[in-house]
């Protein structure tokens, strides 16, 4: 079963599509999690669906408490995409290609996270996305259910 993507006629499989959007949802911000201020869901979800790698990122995570650096490496290309700076692939440049392109006056809300902070947004995605596929945790209470049947 292919899904169509009225984005940009992309072409992915339902299942590979749906497993990254929990990932996206874990890692753009969810109820639980924090987001990218002024990021919202439109440009980052038009930007997961236009590239495969970005589809098979977000599936990745939730799969292993470590977070490998190939992964790691493609999320902040991402996050350098959702910013606008689609041929950077360090977080830490584009802060300082803002900063100075603004005269040092952007407030600093509208930067991306530095890279230290981004590697702890992926961790806690990650885990969010684990405890999501957990079938005994109750993430609105977070505390871990008594029928583990």
């Amino acid at each position: 079963m292919t899904i169509y993507s009225s984005f940009n006629n992309c072409e992915f499989s339902k299942e590979s599509f749906m497993k990254s959007l929990i990932g996206f949802l874990s890692f753009t911000g969810c109820d639980t999690g924090s987001s990218f201020s002024g990021k919202g869901k439109i440009k980052p979800l038009k930007i997961m669906v236009g590239d495969p790698k970005y589809i098979n990122a977000f599936s990745r995570l939730g799969e292993c408490t470590v977070i490998s650096k190939d992964l790691f490496q493609i999320i902040e290309t991402f996050v350098c995409q959702m910013y606008g700076w689609k041929k950077s692939d360090s977080v830490n440049d584009i802060r300082y290609q803002m900063f100075c392109q603004s005269g040092g006056k952007i407030p600093c809300e509208q930067l991306p996270p530095c890279e230290n902070v981004l590697k702890l947004h992926i961790l806690r995605a990650n885990l969010e996305r684990m405890f999501s596929t957990m079938p005994n945790f109750d993430r609105s209470k977070r505390k871990w259910l008594d029928n583990w049947s």
